[in-house]
């Protein structure tokens, strides 16, 4: 079937049915294009031209064009669920099936065999794909094809039977296989024809019995409904997972439908099962549309593994009703006609995962604040070594504003070794709002430096912030030495204790690096190297994750954007005076988001940084999670007219026409003068020409900018 880019060049009669009436899928199609998805046209593929045109559902077919679509079905799902799928609603009526990320991510996910878990707001059409899906590979495409599906309860069992059959009633009769001695029972849907059977199961109360329930499936599909719900869901999931093995390494090899695909409601994280599914779920990568772009299975599949928390390789399936594309006003709308308590819509359509046992460290309107500041991300990067950076600026932006404004970028670092993750973050320091965000569980720590290394490079404005524990003090240590291989003081460029210190030994030591010394005597890193990086000991991490975290969280939570990061800081819990993540948990991402956070905010004698301590944290409130609408949209207004007055005064210092520059400089009379009313930082001519003065003393030569760059490129390209 066609799933990567590479697959239409084994169909080669194959077209883009862009005439489909299902606008769903030319919708989503256009979608992946938006979102620089190379392989985008995968959702409308068709295998025979002459069924363009063609509704399959038209009772006047004749005999070889049915035939034509039978066969069309058997090798391409994507005709199927655009074409051919319908769901039963009232008044004997029917309606297609919806492409949306959330759905056409979980089958895409399914057919590269790479367990997925789903999870949307309520009514959008979760558990009708799986349906659908479990009913084209066990009784309709499939051939000796068995899946298992476990439900909570014997009321969900017969509730999800009688739903496959009414999808199955809506198909045309040349593609129902039914025949009389198929079972009519509430738990198994068979099919004799195609020799397929679909068993469904119950979660188990006894340890026993989940055990039992697990072992010895001889099936190529396991798909979990309402897992996070399922009684010993701990025991029966890795024991099914474990006994379906045999059954999916032969479906491999015979080129058979398998894999494994769970959905579910979120549910407390105090119960057994609510906690199980939680980790099961929060483990996994964050789906990402970037990965529609592997060459092929193999590596999409290894693109996902180095992604994940755990041992195991899960897509995270989660998609909130903005990655859905549904706007704030509908969606609550149709959250206030359901109805419903404030727990079970919070589960329902927010997907929380909520804790009553353990207390959030944060109040919950800046946990609210922090949930709603997610963004889908406006690029995604992959690196050469296949690490995946969200970037939070457009593509064709991101040069332009890293090296307009300062950044800094912080790292959690680990041993990388499939355990805890490596987590980067790069904020803006002007607002503190998340840049970028990139998280990965297996590298080699070289590899990794040199591209944080690459990052430094390429970005002159930023400046890293390393927590120095696990393999923090081997990336710094490559980190500086590619630095100073390209004549880079490690001391401008990496936070370390010794600027501003006031200690008397190393005070002397500052004194030698404000006369550059750190760029031209390796040896002053070699001795001090272990100031580099924040040291966690038991005060340092209470303040991190006391003033630290509160301060950052009520004041710039309306901006960490990122899924991974929210996901994390929500999940943070008071364990007696401490915070921490829960059992299971990870924290990676909130501690790189942190590092950026506390040096913003504590570090001494930024200006040695070189960062503009007059634009620092200027669109920071003190209480900006926290503001109303009407506050929130005046100190919108207010960063705005600012950013303006700085990118006029950023071309304003490039320009060298005359002409262009008092043009530049009427623009600017007129901006400053409305600072003076809007209760913000006012800005003034003056202040801006003294700034500006400053700054072309300090710029270099354009011979010495040549000189430094050609040296840059070439030690970068050496160590990289």
């Amino acid at each position: 079937m066609i799933l990567f880019e590479s697959d239409w060049d084994d169909h080669p009669t194959a077209i883009a049915d862009t005439k489909t009436k299902n606008t769903s899928f030319k919708r989503y199609a256009y979608t992946l294009k938006t979102m620089d998805v190379k392989n985008h046209l995968w959702p409308l593929a068709l295998y025979n031209p002459d069924l363009q045109g063609v509704d399959p559902h038209d009772p006047d077919l004749d005999f070889n064009t049915k035939m034509a679509v039978v066969d069309e079905v058997m090798f391409n799902p994507w005709y199927f669920f655009r074409e051919v799928l319908r769901y039963p609603i009232s008044g004997g009526m029917s309606v297609p099936f919806t492409a949306s990320r959330g759905t056409m991510a979980a089958l895409w996910s399914f057919f590269n065999h790479i367990t997925f878990v789903f999870l949307m707001p309520r009514q959008q059409g979760k558990t009708g794909t799986v349906q659908a899906l479990a009913l084209y590979v066990h009784s309709i495409a499939g051939k000796g094809q068995n899946g298992k599906w476990l439900t909570k309860d014997m009321s969900l069992r017969k509730e999800t039977i009688g739903d496959m059959k009414e999808i199955l009633d809506t198909l045309p009769p040349y593609l129902d296989f039914r025949t009389r001695i198929d079972p009519n029972n509430t738990e198994t849907i068979g099919c004799a024809f195609r020799d397929g059977m679909i068993e469904t199961g119950i979660f188990q109360s006894s340890r026993k019995g989940a055990d039992g329930l697990g072992r010895g499936l001889s099936v190529e599909t396991l798909i979990g409904d309402e897992f996070a719900y399922g009684v010993n869901n701990h025991i029966t999931i890795p024991v099914a997972l474990s006994s379906t093995r045999t059954a999916k390494k032969h479906a491999k090899l015979s080129g058979s439908f398998y894999g494994n695909l769970f959905m579910t409601t979120a549910a407390s994280r105090d119960s057994d099962m609510g906690s199980y599914a939680y980790t099961f779920t929060h483990e996994g990568m964050q789906w990402n549309e970037v990965i529609m772009d592997s060459l092929n299975e193999e590596e999409a599949t290894a693109l996902v593994e180095k992604h994940c928390k755990g041992s195991r390789i899960v897509i995270n399936g989660t998609f909130t009703h903005r990655k859905l594309g549904i706007s704030d006003e509908d969606f609550m709308r149709d959250v206030r006609e359901a109805g419903g308590t404030e727990d079970q819509i919070n589960k329902d359509y927010f997907l929380k995962w909520p804790t009553g046992s353990a207390e959030s460290p944060l109040k919950a309107q800046v946990n609210d604040a922090i949930r709603g500041s997610e963004k889908n991300p406006l690029h995604t990067q992959v690196t050469k070594n296949h690490y995946i950076v969200n970037w939070y600026y457009h593509k064709d932006e991101i040069t332009r504003r890293m090296g307009m404004d300062d950044h800094f970028i912080g790292l959690d670092c680990s041993s990388a070794i499939g355990r805890d993750n490596m987590s980067l973050t790069i904020t803006r320091g002007y607002d503190m709002a998340v840049a970028a965000h990139s998280s990965l569980n297996e590298t080699m720590i070289p590899r990794y430096g040199r591209w944080v290394a690459s990052l430094l490079m390429e970005y002159p404005k930023t400046t890293l912030v390393v927590e120095n524990a696990n393999q923090g003090q081997s990336i710094l240590d490559l980190v500086a030495e590619i630095l100073l291989a390209n004549g880079i003081d490690p001391f401008k460029r990496i936070f370390n204790r010794v600027v501003g210190s006031r200690d008397e030994r190393l005070g002397s030591v500052y004194s030698q690096l404000k006369q550059g010394m750190g760029a031209k005597d390796e040896r002053l890193y070699q001795k001090y190297k272990g100031y580099f990086g924040f040291s966690t000991t038991g005060s340092t991490r209470a303040h991190l994750y006391g003033t630290v975290f509160i301060e950052s969280a009520e004041s710039v939570g309306h901006r960490v954007y990122d899924k991974q990061i929210i996901d994390e800081i929500l999940g943070l819990v008071k364990k007696g005076e401490r915070v921490d993540h829960p059992s299971g948990g990870h924290d990676d991402s909130v501690i790189s988001w942190l590092m950026t956070q506390y040096f913003a905010r504590y570090a001494k004698d930024l200006a040695f940084y070189g960062i503009d301590t007059g634009r620092l944290l200027s669109h920071v409130s003190i209480r900006g999670a926290s503001l109303s609408q009407e506050e929130e949209e005046g100190l919108k207004e207010r960063d705005s007219l600012r950013e303006e007055i700085h990118e006029l005064k950023t071309f304003l210092a490039e320009t060298r026409d005359v002409i262009r520059s008092k043009r530049i400089e009427m623009q600017l009379e007129k901006l400053t003068e409305q600072t003076t009313s809007d209760g913000g930082e006012v800005v003034t001519m003056n202040s801006i020409r003294d700034d500006l003065d400053t700054g072309a003393r300090k710029r270099p030569s354009h011979r010495e900018s040549l000189q430094k760059a050609r040296r840059m490129r070439s030690g970068i390209m050496s160590m990289v």
